[in-house]
C-alpha cells in the first residue's frame, strides 16, 4: 500500500514551486493521481531496483508482479543464484570472506566438490530466511527516502498462499 499525495505534492513542487500555481497543480494532481493508478509504476520500479540492490550483495534474483488490486501491489521475489564470495564480503567483511575463499579451494583441492555444492546450499538457505526477514524492515524507509510510503510484508514460500488469502479475505469484509 502507498500514499501517493506526499509523492504527487513532491514532483509537482519541484517543478512549478510553492507558490499559488504550483500549489493549485498539486491539489489538481492529488485528485488525478491514485494509488491505484501510480501502484502499477511503483511495482514496475521495483522490479527493476530489488535485483539491482541484492546484486550489489551477491544476491541474484527475479521479481514478478504477480497481483494487484488498487493499491496493493504483490511482488515474487525467488533467488535465482548467490555468489557466495560476495554475499561473505557483504555481510562479514573482506578477511573473513578471504577464509571462506581458502576454505572452498581446500575442499576443491581435496576432491570435495559435494562438499562445497552443500556450503552453497546451506548459504541460500540461510540468504532466503535473512531476505524474508530483513525486506519488510528495510525496504519502506528506502522508498520513503524517494516519497513513496508502503507497507511490506515479506512471507517464506511455504507461508504465502495463507497470508495472502486470509489478507484478501480481510479487506474484502
Amino acid at each position: 500500500m502507498l500514499d501517493s499525495t506526499e509523492a504527487v505534492q513532491s514532483k509537482v513542487g519541484g517543478k512549478l514551486g510553492t507558490g499559488i500555481f504550483g500549489k493549485a497543480a498539486a491539489v489538481l494532481a492529488k485528485q488525478v493521481v491514485t494509488e491505484s493508478r501510480i501502484a502499477p509504476q511503483i511495482a514496475e520500479q521495483l522490479t527493476e531496483k530489488i535485483p539491482q540492490a541484492l546484486e550489489a550483495m551477491g544476491i541474484i534474483t527475479k521479481v514478478v508482479p504477480k497481483f494487484r488490486l488498487g493499491a496493493l501491489v504483490v511482488l515474487q521475489v525467488t533467488i535465482t543464484d548467490i555468489r557466495p564470495l560476495e554475499l561473505v564480503a557483504f555481510a562479514k567483511g573482506e578477511v573473513f570472506a578471504e577464509h571462506f575463499q581458502s576454505m572452498l579451494e581446500a575442499f576443491r583441492g581435496l576432491g570435495l566438490h559435494d562438499k562445497t555444492d552443500q556450503v552453497k546450499s546451506i548459504v541460500q538457505r540461510k540468504v532466503h530466511d535473512a531476505l524474508v526477514e530483513k525486506l519488510a524492515e528495510r525496504l519502506p524507509p528506502k522508498l520513503a527516502e524517494q516519497g513513496v510510503v508502503v507497507s511490506v510484508v515479506a512471507k517464506a514460500s511455504r507461508d504465502q498462499a495463507a497470508f495472502f488469502f486470509d489478507f484478501i479475505a480481510g479487506i474484502q469484509e
